[in-house]
């Protein structure tokens, strides 16, 4: 998953929350303690330290998982790798059975952005 914004109005960001819709053949495995996904999850952005989570929340409209992070220089680009399961039987997703909506912001405020998903199958 790639996240990208208007690089003249801000180079780079504090902060991105993206939420992933993707289809039911797939699945997260999560820590059933507190639905956290990351251990599935790698960050692609370069930086490190901040707060880092992802939430697999199940859903009426399809699975999604929200993937967040708050710390400092954050670029665009590159944002994360989701580990996904297949279930028994299913075939790999295309990239268009994904939805993807990115929130970003920097000290000023809400950055406009966008998000995409690519899909490679091991």
């Amino acid at each position: 998953m790639s996240v990208g914004w208007d690089r003249e109005r801000a180079e780079k960001v504090s902060g991105v929350v993206t939420r992933l819709r993707y289809p039911a053949s797939l699945t997260v495995p999560s820590d059933p303690s507190d639905r956290s996904a990351k251990a599935r999850v790698e960050l692609l952005t370069g930086t490190s330290g901040g707060l880092f989570d992802a939430l697999d929340k199940p859903g009426d409209t399809g699975e999604l998982l929200n993937i967040g992070l708050i710390t400092a220089g954050i670029g665009a680009g590159p944002f994360a790798r989701i580990r996904f399961d297949c279930r028994p039987g299913a075939a790999v997703p295309a990239a268009s059975d994904f939805g993807c909506v990115a929130d970003v912001a920097d000290q000023a405020g809400t950055v406009p952005a966008t998000c995409s998903v690519t899909v490679a199958a091991n």
